[in-house]
């Protein structure tokens, strides 16, 4: 992976701004708020989709674009910016679509969505949870858990 000092050169995009004043830049990148198995799976692959077409804008909305928050949110990546094409959408979405299937903290398929704090888990990244946060999670089959989801 990428030093952030790499990401910021070949990204500039993902600098980081206070909340409050975009001129006031902080440390680390906005990728540093995707849970770590996502950043690793495709962090820096997304990013470089999203500066692919970036490239095609024009200056004035490549000055005032940026991203307003990254996080994790019922399982799913959520990737929020502050305009877009609808090819940067479509972008947006392949990842936060792909996130659901892929272990938050490795990287890994996922196999198993957590009940309590909803996200998705592979076998071995399930298994440590037990004894971390809550202590023992309950977990059910990824495919059940969305077919769950379509059914209501």
């Amino acid at each position: 992976m990428m030093t952030d000092k790499e990401l910021l050169e070949r990204y500039p995009w993902l600098r980081r701004c206070s909340l409050y004043r975009r001129d006031e830049i902080l440390e680390g990148t906005m990728l540093d708020d995707m849970p770590d198995g996502w950043r690793a799976a495709f962090g820096e692959e997304m990013c470089e989709e999203i500066n692919n077409e970036l490239l095609t804008w024009d200056k004035v909305s490549l000055e005032n674009f940026h991203i307003a928050q990254i996080k994790e949110k019922w399982g799913v990546l959520r990737f929020y910016v502050s305009h877009g094409s609808k090819k940067l959408y479509e972008i947006i979405d392949k990842y936060e679509q792909m996130s659901r299937f892929i272990c938050i903290d490795c990287g890994a398929p996922a196999t198993k969505m957590s009940c309590h704090w909803i996200s998705p888990y592979c076998d071995a990244c399930a298994e440590k949870m037990n004894g971390r946060r809550w202590g023992n999670e309950k977990f059910v089959p990824i495919d059940q858990y969305y077919r769950k989801e379509r059914d209501e």
